[in-house]
């Protein structure tokens, strides 16, 4: 979350800090929507604990899909600028 403040100016802060809390919420929300689509998907029939469980394995799954599929674009975030060199 860092990233969001980059080069931004001081007054400018706020701003990055508002938009930074509704991706927060909107992405969990969406991530929570999904997991649960899948695992609805995956346990909508279950008539024992085996199938129940495997239901489970399929939406734990799934998040871990998700997750690797975060991380490369996490290492697409700029950096910290580097300080100006001492004269």
């Amino acid at each position: 979350m860092g990233a969001a403040y980059i080069g931004l100016q001081h007054e400018e802060i706020p701003d990055a800090g508002i938009i930074t809390r509704v991706a927060q919420q909107l992405g969990g929300a969406v991530g929570v929507a999904v997991l649960a689509v899948v695992l609805q998907h995956s346990t909508g029939d279950a008539h024992t604990p085996e199938v129940l469980a495997d239901g489970f394995g399929t939406a734990f799954w799934w998040s871990v899909v998700l997750t690797a599929a975060a991380v490369p674009l996490c290492l697409l975030l700029p950096s910290l600028p580097k300080p100006p060199a001492k004269a």
